[in-house]
């Protein structure tokens, strides 16, 4: 399966994305782009953050090119861990790991940070907008 991976830190990359063939896109969302330009990774698109939390999650999002994306939360996953929440989101259009990774199909994500735009409803994570508007199970592994 090919995925994208977003990050909301420049301090989150790990390695294994890098080399994946199937990642064919890295997304990093931060408010300073200054180390990630200077030291750029192969296959990293960079969006800066404005520091409002929807707009983020937006524009992030809007970043992304493929059909399915992993959220990643923290530095600290291991490729096990990756592998699970692909293998899952091969099932399930959303995915959890121990809050560390997520995995979802993006278009799933997109009409729910738009509803909640209709709505009026603020949120500030992808897992929080699955949540309120999809009525899915979220797989968690």
């Amino acid at each position: 399966m090919k995925y994208s991976v977003l990050y909301f830190s420049q301090n989150q990359m790990h390695s294994y994305f890098e080399n994946d063939e199937n990642c064919v896109q890295i997304v990093a969302s931060t408010d300073d782009a200054t180390t990630l330009v200077q030291h750029p990774y192969k296959k990293m698109l960079i969006v800066l953050q404005t520091g409002k939390a929807y707009s983020d999650l937006f524009n992030g999002l809007k970043a992304v090119s493929q059909e399915n994306v992993l959220i990643v939360e923290s530095k600290d996953v291991d490729e096990e861990a990756i592998q699970k929440v692909l293998n899952k989101l091969e099932e399930y259009p959303a995915v959890s790991y121990e809050e560390k990774i997520q995995g979802f199909d993006t278009r799933l994500l997109m009409f729910c940070l738009q509803y909640a735009i209709e709505m009026n409803v603020e949120i500030d994570s992808y897992m929080q907008a699955v949540s309120m508007f999809a009525k899915i199970p979220i797989a968690h592994v």
